[in-house]
C-alpha cells in the first residue's frame, strides 16, 4: 500500500519518463560542478565505495536492490524492506584503511496498521592507520605515530510514493581526527573536523523489481568545524545515477 496517493499511473511510465529526464539532467549539471574543489573536500571516504560488489559498480549502485544497505548509496531502496534488518559489515579499502558499517532498519507501522514508510539508523567507523617510522624533513626519525580515523552516523526515512516508486533521505553527523602531530603545530597533539549532511535519492522499479533506475545525490552539508587551523574546505558532494536490469 502507498505510504501517499497520486494520481493513478498504471504502468508507471509516465513517471519512468520524468526519472529519465531528471536522470539526464543531474548528468549534465553535475558533470562540471561537482567536486570543483575535490582537493580541498574533507571526509573524502564518504566516496568510497561500501562494499567489493559497489566498487566495482561505480554509480550504478544507486540502481540497486541494497535495502538496508541504502542507508550507504541510496536512501530510497530503504522503501523496500519489509521486516526488521540489521547490518554489520567489514570494508578493507586499502593497505590499513579499513571501515566498519553497522545499521538498523524497520517498518514504520503504527497500532492502526497505517505505512509510515520505513526508518533506519547507522554507523560507520572508518581508520585510515597510522604513518609506521615517521620522518621529519630531515630524515630524523619522530617518537609519534600520526594517524586519523573518521566516524560518520545518522538516520534515515525512505517510502513509497507510488507503487513503482521510492524516494528517500538520511541526514548524518561527521566527525574526524588526526593524531600525534607533536611538532606541526606547537602545543598541538590533534586536530578534529566535524560536518553535518543529507543525502537524497528516489528510485523507480518495474518488471517484479528486475529493473530499476536510481538517483542519488549525497553530503549536501557543511563543515561545522575544520580542524581549528586556518583551513578552507567543503563536504565531497556527489551525484550518481544508477541502472540495473535482473533477467
Amino acid at each position: 500500500m502507498p505510504f501517499l496517493r497520486f494520481p493513478s499511473c498504471r504502468r508507471g511510465y509516465g513517471v519512468f519518463s520524468i526519472l529519465i529526464v531528471l536522470s539526464i539532467g543531474l548528468s549534465v549539471a553535475s558533470a562540471q560542478d561537482i567536486h570543483p574543489n575535490a582537493s580541498s573536500s574533507f571526509f573524502p571516504f564518504l566516496d568510497l565505495g561500501y562494499d567489493a560488489r559497489a566498487t566495482a559498480m561505480g554509480g550504478a549502485a544507486v540502481g540497486m536492490p541494497n535495502q538496508l544497505y541504502g542507508v550507504m548509496s541510496n536512501p530510497s531502496a530503504l522503501a523496500f524492506v519489509e521486516k526488521r534488518q540489521v547490518l554489520l559489515g567489514y570494508r578493507p579499502v586499502i593497505l590499513d584503511v579499513q571501515g566498519t558499517p553497522l545499521a538498523y532498519g524497520m517498518p514504520l507501522v503504527d497500532r492502526e496498521g497505517g505505512n509510515w514508510g520505513v526508518g533506519a539508523l547507522h554507523l560507520l567507523y572508518m581508520s585510515f592507520g597510522t604513518i609506521q617510522e615517521p620522518r621529519d624533513a630531515g630524515g630524523n626519525l619522530l617518537d609519534i605515530s600520526p594517524g586519523e580515523y573518521s566516524v560518520g552516523g545518522g538516520i534515515s526515512w525512505a517510502a513509497k510514493v507510488l507503487e513503482e516508486v521510492s524516494i528517500g533521505a538520511t541526514i548524518k553527523g561527521l566527525y574526524d581526527k588526526q593524531y600525534g602531530l607533536e611538532g606541526h603545530v606547537s602545543g598541538a597533539s590533534s586536530f578534529s573536523a566535524t560536518g553535518i549532511a543529507t543525502d537524497l535519492g528516489a528510485q523507480y522499479r518495474v518488471a517484479s523489481d528486475r529493473l530499476i533506475v536510481g538517483i542519488a545525490l549525497r553530503n549536501i552539508g557543511l563543515m561545522l568545524s575544520t580542524y581549528g587551523r586556518d583551513i578552507e574546505g567543503e563536504l565531497p558532494l556527489t551525484g550518481a545515477i544508477g541502472f540495473s536490469y535482473q533477467p
